[in-house]
């Protein structure tokens, strides 16, 4: 997946509320382990487009995996725990 940074968060949050209006899941997964870079803006959009997504009644399910640079980024801003974070895709998907 590579960078999410302010050059790149525009174009998953599109893709994002794409999903919303198309399908509008009861779940949405957002597989965040393959990230190398996760920035605080990317985190905050993140943070909006959940409280969009449950405004829709769409619960948002972010895999920030046991390690990596998602999971760094969710932890340093705090945001690890405001987000519904999963340690994999089974857990998440279990949930």
């Amino acid at each position: 997946m590579g960078d999410i940074d302010a050059y790149t968060v525009r174009d998953l949050m599109l893709r994002l509320a794409a999903s919303l209006e198309t399908a509008c899941p009861r779940v949405l997964v957002l597989d965040l382990t393959k990230v190398t870079f996760l920035a605080a803006t990317a985190i905050h959009a993140l943070d909006l487009f959940t409280e969009d997504a449950q405004a829709r009644r769409t619960s948002v399910r972010i895999v920030a995996g046991p390690a990596g640079a998602a999971r760094r980024s969710l932890l340093i801003t705090g945001a690890f725990h405001s987000l519904v974070s999963f340690p994999s895709l089974q857990s998440a998907r279990a949930a």
